[in-house]
């Protein structure tokens, strides 16, 4: 994966990034705290944006053929995958 985003309401009037990872590293599997709530509504859709880097150049870079491919999704690495989970609370939780 080369870019992450979490967005509400894409494509629309309001729309939000919500979190933006420009250039994702690999050892990264973890989770990310916002540091300050943000309020959206609760039915405003929320989108998970992924773009991979499919290039010779990167194929190379990481031991593959230069032709590009159709990468499916999975957890190994000839495969990708794009999840984002969000903890979603009725108000700010704290006092």
């Amino acid at each position: 994966m080369k870019t992450l985003e979490i967005v509400v309401d894409e494509g629309g009037p309001n729309e939000r990034v919500l979190l933006d990872i420009p250039q994702w590293d690999f050892n990264w599997q973890g989770q990310y705290v916002l540091q300050d709530a943000i309020a959206v509504n609760v039915e405003a859709p929320l989108t998970v944006r992924c773009t991979y880097d499919n290039t010779p150049e990167n194929r190379a870079r990481v031991g593959l053929p230069p032709e590009s491919v159709v990468v499916p999704a999975g957890e190994g690495t000839g495969t990708e995958m794009c999840i984002g989970a969000m903890l979603v609370v009725t108000q700010d939780p704290t006092p």
